[in-house]
């Protein structure tokens, strides 16, 4: 067994093992991959949307429960995930994306046998390999940048594919950019909370059944939470990148329920009938977002517009606010050198 001493080598680790997932699935996908181009450019370079077309992200936050019927007179762009499709075909609500870019298995199961002429599914040469036979409607691609040595094999292993988007924490934020880049304006984030909210931490997860009848899967709430909310330390990490998303796109941006609370949340029928006020003054946009602290321990500047997950883990560990984060500081020491050992 490897003794894990400091916060960079639980990072080393997690990172190479990632990376041999990425590589072997990459390998994998390569020949199914090259056919689809051989048949057409299914690249979301090639993607041509009026610009200012309106845009809804969905996330999976427990708020989507609450919302998601407002959605049902939306006549524009929808970007969905493989766990939030499920969510809006139960209702009759038909997205035009689904982004998919985690490689478990968790995000193949939701679109085993689905698939149909109006949505397409955008994801990425090292997708797990069971997605393309899950998935029976349109494929697109695109290169995800993790800022180590594989984004340099991809793109050689790939040259074909061209659009390129850097892994920002989670999909949404990754949606928001592609968003942006395809000139999609404004945009409309519903079930984002990034947070969980009395003892829930997603949205009720529906299933097919039969041809076109869903049920709901069973989404128990914690008692003892009832009446909280808590933003976990990786979530505070998701809001983070979302706001210096934000900052760097300009885009108008609102939110329907819950979510980062310096979005400018709409109601679903207003949005739907595109009633969006003016967006901020670009200048005044910055700096609420330069002067924003994430609650729940976020410490420092977010001018730089990059942030190292392990200087975050860093700071929140640092300066413990609360009972909680003590608990969580607790576990790591700080050496004289500079570097962090963990107590297993």
């Amino acid at each position: 067994m490897i003794e894990i001493k400091t916060v960079n080598d639980v990072a080393e680790q997690t990172r190479l093992g990632s990376q041999n997932n990425l590589i072997i699935n990459a390998v994998e996908n390569y020949k199914r991959i090259k056919e689809f181009f051989e048949k057409g450019r299914p690249d979301v370079a090639v993607i041509q949307i009026p610009p200012n077309t309106p845009a809804v992200i969905v996330g999976s936050g427990s708020s989507l429960d609450e919302n998601v019927e407002g959605l049902r007179n939306w006549r524009s762009i929808i970007f969905a995930t493989p766990q939030t499709y499920p969510i809006l075909m139960s209702r009759g609500i038909t997205p035009q994306f689904i982004v998919a870019v985690d490689t478990s298995i968790e995000d193949v199961e939701p679109l085993r046998g689905e698939g149909n002429a109006f949505t397409t599914l955008i994801t990425h040469p090292s997708i797990n390999p069971a997605m393309f036979d899950a998935w029976k409607g349109p494929i697109m691609f695109m290169q995800v940048n993790f800022d180590d040595e594989t984004d340099v094999l991809f793109r050689a292993m790939f040259p074909f594919i061209t659009f390129n988007l850097g892994a920002q924490g989670c999909v949404s934020n990754m949606q928001l950019i592609m968003a942006s880049a395809l000139h999609l304006n404004p945009v409309v984030m519903i079930g984002m909370d990034m947070q969980n909210t009395d003892g829930r931490s997603s949205a009720t997860r529906w299933k097919k059944v039969g041809n076109w009848r869903y049920e709901a899967i069973a989404n128990p709430r914690d008692p003892a939470k009832m009446g909280t909310t808590e933003i976990p330390i990786v979530m505070q990490f998701y809001r983070l990148l979302l706001a210096v998303i934000w900052k760097g796109t300009g885009i108008n941006l609102f939110r329907i329920g819950r979510g980062l609370d310096l979005i400018p949340e709409i109601s679903a029928e207003d949005a739907c009938n595109k009633k969006f006020p003016p967006p901020k003054e670009h200048g005044q946009l910055v700096k609420e977002i330069d002067d924003y602290t994430i609650p729940e321990g976020v410490y420092g500047s977010m001018t730089d517009g990059h942030v190292d997950m392990i200087e975050f883990a860093e700071r929140i560990t640092v300066h413990p606010k609360n009972d909680k984060e003590k608990e969580h500081a607790a576990h790591w020491t700080k050496l004289p050198d500079g570097k962090w050992r963990r107590s297993i």
